[in-house]
């Protein structure tokens, strides 16, 4: 395994996702972040928190399980189902999808699928702390903390501790 990113590193790549989203969202009122779990939990919380200290404003954060709207699950299988947890209204709003890493944009595809049964979003927009290029559908993030090069095969992994100096990002 090689870690490439780690403590003020991760932090400062959270920051720049963060003020890609401020800085092309006028109305940042009509914005709510919706993780795609799990990888997307932690950093949506980040992301809502640097836009409240910076900007004052408390966005609404949601938790999308995407598990039964992926293409790629076999019949036959058995699957473990988290609820999704959107408290409020996506509609006429602006999603700001977040997940920690894109490859293929399957994960986002199926996001794309679950997010109909919550309403009709004004746009949906896609954050990512790592774009690890092998995209098999045509999507791309509209944020993008870094991009890396990976060989297929190989796993990109995030962990997001509670303190910055406890994170990393890896590749195997």
């Amino acid at each position: 395994m090689t870690r490439l990113y780690e403590g003020k590193a991760i932090e400062n790549i959270v920051n720049k996702v963060a003020s890609l989203i401020i800085d092309d969202n006028e109305n940042l009122e009509e914005l709510v972040l919706i993780a795609i779990m799990n990888g997307g939990n932690d950093l949506a919380v980040r992301l809502a928190g640097r836009i409240k200290s910076e900007r004052g404003l408390e966005l609404p954060v949601g938790y999308l399980d995407i598990t039964v709207y992926r293409d790629d699950i076999f019949s036959g299988k058995l699957i473990t189902v988290d609820p999704s947890d959107i408290q409020f209204s996506i509609d006429e709003k602006v999603v700001v999808l977040v997940d920690d890493v894109i490859k293929s944009g399957r994960s986002v595809r199926a996001a794309l699928d679950g997010l109909n049964g919550f309403g009709r979003p004004k746009a949906v927009r896609l954050a990512v702390l790592i774009d690890r290029g092998g995209r098999e559908l045509p999507i791309e993030a509209d944020y993008v903390g870094k991009k890396i090069h990976a060989t297929k095969n190989s796993l990109v992994t995030v962990e997001l501790k509670e303190k910055y100096q406890d994170s990393w990002i890896e590749v195997a």
